[in-house]
């Protein structure tokens, strides 16, 4: 459903799983140019180009090029789960050029729940919900993801700077399972090998966040990207995202956000958490 503003238009978005191996040669691809962002939910990828060589693409990296190109993706066919954005125009392009000066083709991000939970919702509305039809509307949407990644992509630089692998291991494993309801600070610290008592230290040093904080924005997230991109009733919402019951995930919604799960969902210019 390509619709154009001239600023960054949106040629396509879509979420896979691959369960045997595949790979695309750009450079034989005859595509209009574009702009591809695309994230690992699952599995490891991989990217080549002729400068960089070979990097792999484990959950939470991401890689941004423009199409065509001198590289070529895939993944060695292994189960691999993927979302990805594709967008043309003059400022697509730009970004995706500052990306590569700045970070290179591929990168990881802080906080890839986030960026999944905003890239579907967008899959969605795009296609049926309020964005659809409103190409100024869906053109903002699409800078702020993008430029989003890139502010993800910052973060975790300046993790990694500091140096403290514990933190990275943290945050991977919150997003990889803050969506269960028995996963908690203390299981994550026994998943590390830690005390409860270091973890948070280290962590809230480093961060200026708990675990346990972390752990609760993480599941308002992924509440927001249902709420956004399903029809799920809020029970089931609530079980898939890591909270008690229905009734707690009002009154986080509420706490957090300002307004009730019902409100969000109707209201779907609201910025989530």
């Amino acid at each position: 459903m390509p619709s154009g503003t001239g600023l960054v238009d949106f040629n396509g978005i879509g979420h896979e799983v691959r369960d045997g191996r595949y790979g695309f040669d750009v450079r034989r691809r005859r595509d209009r140019p574009h702009v591809v962002l695309q994230l690992t939910l699952d599995g490891v990828g991989w990217h080549e180009g002729e400068t960089t060589g070979r990097t792999l693409l484990p959950f939470g990296h991401v890689f941004l090029e423009r199409f065509p190109g001198p590289f070529s993706y895939g993944t060695e066919g292994q189960h691999y789960e993927l979302i990805f954005l594709s967008l043309r125009g003059p400022v697509a392009e730009a970004l995706a050029d500052q990306a590569a000066q700045t970070f290179g083709p591929c990168f990881a991000v802080a906080e890839p729940a986030g960026l999944a939970a905003d890239l579907q919702a967008l899959n969605r509305e795009a296609r049926t919900g309020p964005l659809k039809g409103d190409p100024f509307a869906l053109s903002s949407r699409l800078y702020a993801i993008v430029a989003g990644a890139l502010s993800k992509a910052d973060a975790a630089r300046r993790a990694g700077a500091e140096g403290d692998p514990l933190v990275g291991d943290t945050r991977r494993l919150i997003d990889r399972h803050a969506g269960r309801r028995d996963f908690s600070v203390a299981a994550l610290a026994e998943r590390l090998g830690v005390s409860r008592e270091h973890l948070t230290r280290t962590f809230s040093r480093r961060t200026g966040t708990t675990p346990a904080d972390a752990i609760a924005q993480t599941r308002l997230r992924l509440a927001a990207s249902l709420l956004r991109s399903t029809d799920r009733s809020l029970d089931d919402i609530a079980r898939r995202s890591g909270f008690a019951g229905a009734n707690y995930l009002c009154r986080q919604f509420r706490k957090k956000v300002g307004v009730t799960p019902t409100d969000f969902r109707q209201r779907r210019w609201l910025a989530g958490p």
